[in-house]
C-alpha cells in the first residue's frame, strides 16, 4: 500500500512556487525558496506551469494531480518491466526498493517520473527505436540534472541517434525554458543562479538522510576533496564499464543511473527509487551464477536498497543511516551488475 499524506505538501511545493515565478516572467532561483537541497532545473519550472496555474485556484488539489501522476508513473514503469521477466521482477525490483518508493511519495518527489522515463528508454533501444528513447532521456536529464549521465553512455554505445535526440532534447528544452526571460541577460542570469544554488557548498548538508556516497565518504572520516574524486571516479567507472560492454539496454542504463545517484553531490533516501531498473536487470532470472557467497551479499543488498530494517526502532535507523545503507547496497549492486553482464557476455 502506497501512503501519500495529505497534510504535507513536499518537495512539490517549492516547484508548484518557481512555476508560478516562471509564469510571471520573475528571476526563478531568487530569492531561494528553500534552504535544503537543490532546486530543480529551468525545463521543470515550464512542465510544472499547468500545476502553478492549478495551484492559483488550488494548492491542495495541484498537490492531488502531482501525487496523481507520480503513481501512475510508478504503476506504468511496473507495466513496462515486465518484458525483463514479469510481474515476478517487477514485484522484487519494487519490494528491493519499498522504503524510498514509500518516502518519494511522502515527500512528493519527481523519481517515479525519472523512474519511467528510464524504463521506457531502455525498452525502446531494445526494440530499436533510438530516437524515442533519446526524447525520453533528454526529459530526464532536463527535469533533474544528474540523469545527464546517461547521455555521455549512449555515446559510449555507439547509439548517435538516441545520443543526438537526448542532447538536443536536454539542451533545447532547458533553452526553451529559459527563452521568455529574453537573450539580454535575463536567461543566462537565471541559468547562472541555478548553477550557483546546485552548487553552493552551504545546500550540501551532511544530513543523516544523504545516502550518497560524498557522504559515506565523509562519514568515514574522508576530506571533501576525496569525497569529491571518489564520487566522480565511481561515475567515470560505471559509464565506461557499461559503455564499452555489450550489455542490454536495462542493465547498462540501470547502473549508469545508479552511479549518478551515488555520484549526486546529495541523493535523499527516495532516490533509490532509481535503483530499480538495476534490481530488475538482476532480478530478472535467478541468479544461479553468483554461487552462494555472491547470491547470499545480492540479498543483503537487496535488503539495504529497500530500507526496510530503517523502520525499526529509532537507534537501529539511525545507525543503519549513519552507516550509509542505502550507499552500501548501491555499490553492492553496481558489483552485481557488473559481475553479470561479464558473465552474460562471456555466455553470448
Amino acid at each position: 500500500m502506497i501512503l501519500i499524506r495529505r497534510h504535507i505538501g513536499g518537495d512539490i511545493v517549492p516547484e508548484i512556487q518557481l512555476s508560478q515565478r516562471w509564469l510571471d516572467g520573475i528571476p526563478l532561483y531568487r530569492p531561494a525558496l528553500s534552504s535544503q537541497g537543490t532546486p530543480w532545473p529551468p525545463f521543470a519550472a515550464l512542465g510544472l506551469a499547468p500545476l502553478g496555474l492549478l495551484a492559483r485556484v488550488s494548492l491542495p488539489v495541484a498537490i492531488a494531480v502531482w501525487s496523481a501522476i507520480s503513481v501512475a508513473c510508478l504503476a506504468i514503469a511496473m507495466v513496462l518491466v515486465r518484458r525483463w521477466g514479469g510481474w515476478r521482477t517487477a514485484a522484487l525490483a519494487f519490494a528491493a526498493t519499498a522504503v524510498p518508493m514509500q518516502t518519494n511519495f511522502e515527500h512528493r518527489n519527481v523519481n517515479t517520473i525519472l523512474l519511467v522515463l528510464v524504463v521506457a528508454a531502455a525498452a525502446d533501444l531494445e526494440d530499436g527505436r533510438e530516437g524515442r528513447a533519446g526524447l525520453w532521456l533528454g526529459l530526464a536529464a532536463a527535469i533533474k540534472a544528474f540523469p545527464a549521465l546517461l547521455i555521455p553512455y549512449l555515446a559510449m554505445q555507439r547509439r548517435w541517434r538516441a545520443f543526438g535526440v537526448a542532447t538536443a532534447v536536454a539542451a533545447g528544452g532547458t533553452l526553451f525554458a529559459l527563452a521568455p526571460y529574453g537573450a539580454g541577460g535575463g536567461a543566462l542570469s537565471n541559468a547562472v543562479d541555478w548553477l550557483q544554488s546546485s552548487l553552493a557548498q552551504d545546500r550540501w548538508q551532511l544530513s543523516i538522510n544523504d545516502q550518497s556516497l560524498r557522504a559515506l565518504v565523509l562519514r568515514m572520516g574522508g576530506t571533501p576533496a576525496l569525497a569529491l574524486g571518489l564520487a566522480v571516479l565511481c561515475a567515470a567507472v560505471i559509464v565506461v564499464s557499461a559503455g564499452t560492454r555489450s550489455r542490454d539496454a536495462l542493465s547498462g542504463l540501470g547502473a549508469v543511473l545508479l552511479a549518478s545517484v551515488l555520484a549526486a553531490p546529495i541523493a535523499w533516501i527516495h532516490y533509490y527509487v532509481l535503483a530499480f531498473p538495476g534490481w530488475a536487470a538482476v532480478l530478472r532470472n535467478t541468479p544461479s551464477h553468483f554461487g552462494r557467497a555472491r547470491g547470499t551479499a545480492l540479498i543483503l543488498a537487496a535488503i539495504a536498497t529497500s530500507g526496510v530494517l530503517t523502520i525499526g526502532p529509532r537507534f537501529l535507523r539511525h545507525a543503519l543511516l549513519q552507516g550509509s545503507v542505502y550507499a552500501w547496497g548501491s555499490l553492492a549492486l553496481l558489483a552485481a551488475l557488473e559481475w553479470s553482464g561479464r558473465h552474460q557476455a562471456k555466455l553470448g
